[in-house]
């Protein structure tokens, strides 16, 4: 599996010398599932200039300190800012991840391909009245497909609206390019589980054994597909809560999306699991939270999960 980037989901407003968590997490699922980061070109570079500008920032602000210690006669050591301050690459930043990389120039037939598209506005282009110049956005696009078709499906990740709109849908199908607006979406694209959807599955495995009673005839083991909006609180009486949206598999072999709220009690007794339809607008605050409740924590198992979680989110 390829694996693209369009330079949004790289951007940073901190000089990076090793990958932002989100992107680790990425690099991480790749190299465990032997999956390739694929750059193309334009990302790389538009990366590279927007780090090269941070850079100049934070050097010119060393170089004017040093001045002002200078003016003031006050003594230290001699240094070069393009030293001390360096940017690094993208695909660098992936490599040191243990990911494989390639970074992918445009062919001519690409260029063509995005030129052709953008004086045309064919799709994926969006009529444009701004002047806005989206023929990087379409050169991206160009290559994305073409290394779908070469590889017999790829996944882009972009927040970009020629990406993700609805006008390059049906050719993205037929190339079999998938396209995702987030890392977190990636993840469950690759059906890699996130932090809180983890510790959801681990806080509902207990009473998974409990749900057909309550209207889910779910199989034995637990078949959990994806999970959404994971919300975790805790009251002052101890009592822990959590709350998501759970696609689930059924007995039957059909798929399922349904509101899912535990209840653990603070004296660690057997959970409690309720179960809704996923239109209803089910809330953490309507199940049994009153108003003594706040931020408190008895449930010592539970603690230690959500401490893990908050590790993980770098929180």
């Amino acid at each position: 599996m390829k694996v693209l980037l369009n330079s949004d989901i790289a951007y940073s407003q901190r000089l990076q010398s090793a990958l932002p968590r989100q992107l680790a997490a990425l690099a991480d699922a790749c190299r465990e599932r032997t999956f390739e980061i694929t750059l193309p070109l334009t990302t790389v570079l538009e990366f590279e200039r927007q780090q090269l500008a941070i850079a100049k920032g934070e050097r010119d602000a060393l170089t004017a300190a040093a001045a002002t210690l200078d003016l003031h006669r006050i003594s230290h050591g001699e240094f070069k800012v393009e030293e001390l301050i360096k940017t690094r690459s993208l695909a660098d930043l992936f490599r040191d991840a243990g990911v494989k990389v390639e970074v992918v120039s445009p062919t001519i037939e690409d260029f063509n391909d995005a030129h052709r598209r953008a004086s045309l506005h064919l799709s994926p282009q969006l009529p444009n009245d701004k002047g806005e110049d989206e023929m990087r956005d379409l050169v991206i696009w160009a290559i994305s497909l073409r290394v779908a078709k070469k590889e017999g499906g790829a996944l882009l990740l972009s927040r970009d609206r020629i990406h993700t709109g609805d006008l390059g849908k049906d050719e993205a199908n037929a190339a079999n390019l998938a396209v995702v607006s987030s890392v977190d979406d990636a993840l469950r694209y690759l059906k890699i589980e996130t932090p809180d959807a983890q510790l959801f599955i681990e806080l509902l495995a207990p009473v998974w054994k409990d749900l057909p009673a309550q209207g889910l005839p779910v199989p034995p083991e637990v078949s959990v597909v994806d999970v959404r909006k994971a919300r975790f609180v805790r009251g002052a009486s101890g009592a822990s809560f959590a709350l998501a949206t759970v696609h689930v598999r059924l007995e039957s072999g059909g798929e399922t999306a349904v509101v899912i709220q535990l209840r653990t009690p603070a004296e660690g007794g057997h959970p409690t699991v309720r179960v809704f339809d996923a239109e209803e607008n089910a809330s953490i605050d309507a199940f049994g939270l009153t108003p003594v409740d706040s931020l408190l924590a008895t449930d010592r198992a539970y603690e230690e999960k959500l401490e893990r979680l908050r590790t993980v989110l770098g929180e």
